[in-house]
């Protein structure tokens, strides 16, 4: 069977949905391995833990990120329980103000004089500590709440990309012999080369 690819602006879009989709199931997949890896607390699995946790709530967090592809609002909360929406402002929160810059009390490093009596009787200070402490990674029924938020928005955007595919197909059928743009199907899609990380999708900067 011979493929053609569609480059017209529902095809896009429909890409997308495709897109924020792997978003949400990846999303999904983090939760599910740091809830297997919660009951090990060894330094190297917190290590691991932490790295999950900010992947989890990044991944999430981009499939509502404007850009270059289509993004979703909070408009898709508005036929859902109010817990959702509340629990999607925390998590967007948490990646806006812990995860991506240091805001909240989330993160905080204090600093403190050494004091002791000299022997004069005067206090002296000979060096100053440093006290750093994070939260590094989101508790079990957070992570579980994570896990059902991604799960509802995806049954969301499932219920937006079937009538997407159905139309990407119609518009397909009626395409002149001339607009079809064979392929094999095994090109190149991701460009991960350095002087690609500076460009968008459109190939400017």
């Amino acid at each position: 069977m011979n493929l053609a690819r569609l480059n017209f602006n529902e095809a896009r879009e429909y890409a997308d949905l495709i897109g924020i989709q792997h978003d949400l199931r990846t999303t999904i997949d983090y939760c599910d391995v740091i809830l297997n890896k919660q009951q090990d607390r060894s330094p190297n699995e917190e290590l691991v833990l932490e790295g999950l946790c900010h992947a989890a709530v990044i991944r999430y967090c981009r499939a509502f990120s404007p850009g270059a592809r289509f993004h979703l609002d909070r408009k898709i909360f508005q036929e859902l329980p109010s817990e959702y929406a509340e629990d999607h402002e925390f998590i967007k929160s948490l990646r806006d103000k812990y995860i991506a810059h240091s805001v909240n009390p989330f993160e905080e490093c204090a600093i403190y004089a050494q004091i002791r009596t000299g022997e004069n009787g005067k206090l002296e200070i000979p060096n100053v500590q440093s006290r750093y402490m994070w939260m590094r990674f989101l508790e079990p029924h957070e992570i579980q709440r994570l896990k059902g938020l991604a799960g509802k928005v995806l049954e969301s955007v499932e219920d937006i990309a079937g009538p997407k595919q159905q139309t990407v197909i119609e518009i397909a059928r009626k395409l002149h012999e001339d607009e079809i743009e064979f392929s094999s199907g095994t090109e190149k899609l991701v460009d991960v080369s350095r002087e690609a990380v500076s460009k968008r999708r459109n190939g400017k900067k």
